[in-house]
């Protein structure tokens, strides 16, 4: 962490907001409105609610940081849970998709029990997993951009499929069977429609993101040799994002004067988020909530999703989606009660299984990489990321771990000492996670290995260090 945090927002002094960036001149008006705003805050999180007020996203992001982690150096994750860094308001809450959902039929189904979308949350997502319905008739709901004040938009499966078929229908007179189309195009109802129509009239559909730029567009076009794209234009309001394309951003400052004015909520998934990152994140856009989404791969829904419901903290998932129930582990296979803060498995009902390779079994002692990646992270200054990889000693044995290092200047890597590195990552994981996982192997890399969606490639990660030290081994 660049800025050293305080034990609280009321020992931050002038000096400590110099440092974090802000020069002499501002740094007295700015204590004394920090000052001011948490004067009689009740606890740590009202407090940061109110110092958030002060931070502009302009602000060095040192001094984010320095504010942040003070309010909240007093926090008891083990018996509170994260510290969030964004709440709901009364008035907005009502304006979100699932707050005018429960504010018509909250009170129908809950009788008097209901009282608000904030303080109901919980008692209507119990009802919602205890009395689901299946109803076909309505395929796509929607409403279109700008017309906030009409009703919202229907269609129902027959209508769905007799305009897939026209699209289809049209691109059958035009293209051979096998061709490839790309879609680059908000998640629409006409997405939806084009979408399912490549895939019925027996096309290839290529898939490029709406975020990409001009260039990325083009390279994607022909690397996949599509003859044919969808697109249309949309303003921003919502970005969806990557935890690792937000390390990027943070290290090359890309969002420097560039106004994010209008986004209203961000997203985020595909990874494990780093805290930090997301207060970076957040705070370029006036500290709006960042959505975590999880499930989307693998069951096409997000069964764990953030909501605007409930108060948001970085890195962590505030609750469950509706209609979906799940519980808690512990060692033994026995769930937590409700309300307690824990940590363990996610067990869903139904039973779901599946398998990942992303749980370090190092010397015997098992971890999740993402976790041993978040301490490492913090390791040295120096450092954009780090992945956490087990690998298997060729005379046999329990896996030993390595760790891989991405440095924001890769122009300084000849003048790291990997022994001292090696010793920090060391250090930063038996202070924050286990004193028995041991690094036993360090490297420094130009860039890791990626999807076209800016996943980490992990098993690629592994196979070339196993081969690279396989290698060493023999000679």
């Amino acid at each position: 962490m660049a800025t050293r945090a305080k034990g609280s927002v009321w020992e931050i002094e002038a000096r400590d907001v110099e440092a974090a960036g802000l020069a002499a001149a501002d740094a007295a008006a700015f204590l004394a409105a920090l000052r001011s705003a948490a004067a009689g805050a009740a606890d740590e999180a009202a407090a940061w609610a109110a110092a958030a007020t002060v931070l502009r996203p302009e602000h060095p992001h040192a001094l984010h940081q320095l504010v942040y982690y003070s309010v909240y150096a007093g926090w008891d994750r083990a018996a509170r849970g994260p510290p969030p860094y964004w709440f709901p308001s009364p008035a907005d809450c009502k304006q979100t998709n699932l707050g005018r959902l429960m504010e018509v039929n909250g009170p129908k189904l809950l009788g008097s029990a209901y009282k608000d979308p904030i303080s109901s949350f919980n008692l209507f997502h119990k009802f919602s997993v205890e009395n689901q319905e299946t109803d076909d008739s309505t395929a796509i709901v929607w409403r279109d951009e700008g017309l906030d004040d009409y009703p919202v938009n229907r269609m129902s499966l027959k209508e769905l499929r007799t305009q897939v078929m026209t699209v289809a229908n049209a691109l059958d007179t035009m293209f051979q069977k096998g061709d490839r189309i790309a879609i680059d195009m908000p998640m629409t109802c006409n997405a939806v429609i084009i979408y399912l129509a490549i895939i019925l009239g027996g096309f290839v559909v290529v898939s490029i993101a709406d975020s990409f730029a001009p260039q990325e567009i083009r390279s994607r076009m022909g690397i996949s040799k599509a003859v044919a794209i969808f697109t249309q234009d949309a303003g921003v309001t919502v970005l969806g994002s990557v935890p690792s394309l937000v390390k990027s951003w943070k290290g090359g400052n890309c969002a420097k004067g560039l106004d994010w004015t209008k986004i209203r909520v961000l997203g985020t998934t595909g990874e494990a988020s780093d805290i930090d990152d997301n207060l970076w994140l957040s705070s370029r856009a006036s500290y709006k909530p960042i959505v975590e989404c999880c499930g989307g791969t693998e069951l096409a829904s997000s069964y764990i999703q953030g909501s605007l419901l409930q108060p948001q903290a970085f890195g962590t998932f505030n609750g469950a989606s509706m209609s979906t129930g799940f519980v808690i582990l512990d060692e033994r296979g026995i769930p937590y009660p409700d309300d307690l803060p824990c940590a363990g498995e996610v067990g869903l009902f139904p039973i779901y299984f599946g398998a990942t390779d992303r749980l370090l079994n190092a010397d015997h002692n098992k971890t999740s990489s993402v976790e041993i990646e978040r301490a490492c992270n913090r390791a040295d200054e120096g450092l954009l990321e780090t992945a956490a990889v087990s690998i298997k000693p060729t005379g046999g044995g329990p896996e030993q771990l390595a760790i891989l290092a991405v440095l924001k200047d890769r122009s300084t890597s000849s003048s790291y000492d990997l022994n001292i590195l090696k010793s920090k990552f060391q250090t930063a994981i038996q202070k924050n996670l286990n004193p028995l996982f041991k690094v036993s192997y360090v490297k420094i890399v130009p860039e890791f290995p990626r999807t076209a969606s800016n996943k980490l490639l992990r098993r690629v990660l592994k196979d070339q260090l196993k081969q690279e030290l396989s290698t060493r081994s023999k000679l």
